[in-house]
């Protein structure tokens, strides 16, 4: 009954400046003063209570009549006010009733009130309790608003002014009609819902709400309503017979955009939205996303494999050359992993419109059913038509934001098709090499362009290490499958270019065996003209390790010279990186850390005590962490000035002096790629002329 007062107060003030007492009111307080003196008095005739009952119905109409008014042009405040007012009074009458029964109800009903405790307040006569009673107004004032929120989510176009239940029973049977439509609406209904629910809870928040008492929780209560309806409509559409596109849709509404987008900024902290629970049921869900996840992962593979017949197709008669820059280029690792050509293949949605998430091979199926249903000759798109035409696009990154639609964890289900189509791809690419094709050039140029893109794909993505590492040994091998091919005329001939190193000629200085070396390459360099700069800088950064390796080894196979030759060779060794390093420099190497290595090999030959050769080693070691003890051994011997006793000290210093956290390195790989075989041979040689000796 204090509910009522605090509300009758809010209603009197929103009335100071008005004298006319609305139909509704002045019903409802001579209703309310019958039924009062019935209670008071012990009792009405059947004749009064019978017009009572009828007078009760009449106030039932003009209440749901007012309530009904909420969402229509001719809504009144003031109408609702008092309407739910009567409610709550009713609400009250019920409870004052019940409350008195002891015993049977009247001659015109059934017994309603048998069971229910005596005792009244206010000092009341204990009476029957009428046929009306209790009559459950606020129950069926809840009942009225959930019908209402079904004619406003129903798929017919809002009605304007009060319908009845007849309506509400019409539009859900035209919903139930809608579901047999072309299912391609789908995200468009999902979105139109989604839009209606979002501006209907604003507008209760702003204009309903004041109508009705705090306690009531009018916006929750209504909140609770959409989210039933929202629920069984997405249910509904879920059971339908459903493309990919329209799963992707249900899924990313129940999963990441639900009830968040439904919240307008202006409801946050006024509504409860996680009092609501899912948007579907689990059963309904998991089926969902089995069936979308195997849609996904079918489509991605037949697209991958797709992508990839089309692109070893062109490489026999096509020049790789992107028509707006003069390098060599392939759009593979584009159409698999991003968009750079075309816009994306999902457009922005936004939060109050028709949700708009129509995938790469929704567009496909579309064209191609529109072309099958057409009947017309020649208008069937060939697959490979409809991904040069259509948005058949960033395969990778659409099904990665296709899957995100269920968890994050399902990434790795697309990842695990890149790494299968990297390997397929690298075995297509080494496949090709092996022909007599005149694009071989231009082709491995762009293959590098695409393997650089993939690389950057799979670095960023969230894999597994064993599956990262096993797409980065696929990538390797695309890169030096590229780099054997182009610079295999170059490397053919270095052992050539360098074979007079450590002869008197180049210790003399009168051999310009580095000047002759540079200008061999110079000539054979003009070849990476039209490849990506910087791909060109790796494959300049990988020729110049290459040709420091040639040297390196030279080197190693030397015979023992004494001192003076060491210091003269340190010297002359010195001179040559320094031409070498900035030789590659100028053509665009970033691997200056290559000369920074042979400067160390040349300064641990000139020098001559034990403690300052140790020192170089690590030093050595710490720049390239792949310089093992064998490899030490080796350079070593080429000194004459060092007894066995020092070489043993000196290796065994460095050994314990080794830095582990080093050992990880992978950033300067060197000596790794100087084969041991041929250095234990070596070693085994020394080893024999020693035990000569004795």
């Amino acid at each position: 009954m204090e509910i009522c007062r605090e509300f009758v107060k809010k209603i009197n003030v929103c009335k100071v400046h008005a004298e006319e007492v609305l139909p509704l009111e002045q019903l409802c307080k001579e209703v309310m003063q019958r039924e009062e003196k019935m209670m008071t008095e012990g009792g009405l005739s059947e004749e009064d209570q019978t017009q009572l009952h009828q007078d009760l119905d009449k106030l039932w109409t003009q209440i749901r009549d007012e309530v009904q008014k909420t969402f229509s042009p001719d809504f009144d405040g003031a109408g609702l006010r008092a309407a739910v007012l009567c409610i709550l009074q009713q609400e009250e009458m019920d409870r004052r009733w019940t409350g008195q029964s002891i015993g049977q109800s009247s001659g015109l009903g059934s017994s309603l009130g048998s069971g229910l405790d005596s005792g009244l307040d206010s000092g009341l006569v204990p009476g029957p309790v009428p046929v009306w009673r209790p009559n459950g107004t606020l129950l069926d004032h809840d009942e009225l608003l959930w019908g209402m929120v079904q004619e406003r989510l129903s798929h017919r176009p809002l009605q304007n002014g009060a319908g009845d239940q007849s309506k509400v029973e019409s539009a859900s049977t035209e919903s139930e009609e809608a579901l047999n439509q072309d299912t391609a609406d789908v995200t468009e209904e999902v979105g139109r819902l989604a839009a209606q629910m979002r501006q209907d809870l604003l507008y209760i928040q702003k204009t309903v709400s004041p109508c009705y008492p705090d306690n009531m929780d009018i916006l929750n209560k209504y909140l609770l309503l959409y989210h039933h309806c929202f629920s069984s409509h997405l249910q509904q559409l879920a059971n339908a017979s459903l493309n990919s596109s329209s799963r992707y849709c249900l899924l990313i509404w129940a999963n990441h955009r639900y009830p968040r987008d439904m919240i307008d900024p202006e409801l946050e902290g006024k509504v409860d939205p996680g009092s609501l629970g899912p948007l579907l049921p689990s059963d309904l869900l998991l089926k969902l996303q089995e069936q979308y996840l195997n849609d996904t992962q079918g489509t991605t593979q037949e697209w991958l494999q797709k992508v990839l017949k089309i692109e070893t197709e062109s490489w026999v008669n096509q020049s790789n050359v992107k028509p707006d820059s003069p390098h060599c280029y392939s759009f593979l690792a584009a159409d698999v992993i991003q968009s750079s050509r075309r816009k994306r293949a999902f457009a922005p949605r936004a939060v109050l419109g028709p949700v708009q998430t129509v995938a790469f091979w929704t567009g496909v199926n579309s064209q191609s059913e529109s072309a099958s249903n057409s009947g017309q000759s020649g208008s069937t798109l060939t697959l490979e038509q409809l991904y040069l035409h259509s948005g058949a696009e960033q395969i990778l990154d659409s099904s990665l934001l296709k899957v995100s639609c269920v968890g994050p964890e399902q990434r790795q289900m697309v990842t695990a098709h890149l790494d299968d189509f990297l390997y397929r791809y690298v075995q297509a690419v080494e496949e090709f090499v092996t022909g007599n094709h005149s694009t071989t050039a231009s082709v491995l140029k762009a293959q590098l362009t695409c393997e650089e893109q993939f690389r950057e794909f799979v670095l960023k993505q969230e894999l597994d290490e064993q599956r990262r590492q096993s797409c980065l040994k696929s990538l390797n091998a695309l890169r030096d499958c590229g780099y054997c091919s182009l610079t295999s005329g170059i490397r053919s001939k270095l052992k050539e270019q360098i074979s007079g190193l450590w002869t008197a000629q180049w210790l003399d200085g009168s051999l310009p065996l580095v000047d002759s070396l540079l200008d061999f390459l110079d000539q054979k360099l003009e070849l990476l003209t039209d490849l990506k700069p910087s791909c060109t800088q790796w494959v300049l950064g990988r020729l110049h390790r290459d040709v420091a390796l040639r040297y390196f080894k030279n080197l190693l196979k030397t015979k023992r010279r004494n001192q003076k030759e060491q210091v003269g060779g340190a010297n002359r060794m010195k001179d040559d990186v320094t031409k070498m390093d900035a030789f590659f420099t100028q053509q665009g190497s970033g691997s200056q850390w290559v000369s920074q290595l042979l400067l160390q090999v040349a300064e641990v030959l000139r020098l001559q005590d034990p403690d300052s050769v140790q020192l170089e080693l690590l030093s050595l070691i710490q720049l390239c962490p792949d310089l093992s003890s064998d490899h030490i051994s080796h350079l070593l011997l080429v000194k004459s000035g060092l007894s066995v006793h020092s070489i043993r000290s000196i290796k065994r210093s460095v050994k314990e002096n080794r830095p582990l956290e080093l050992s990880a390195n992978q950033s300067c790989q060197f000596f790794s790629h100087l084969k041991v075989k041929w250095i234990q041979k070596k070693k085994r040689q020394l080893e024999l002329s020693k035990c000569a000796q004795f």
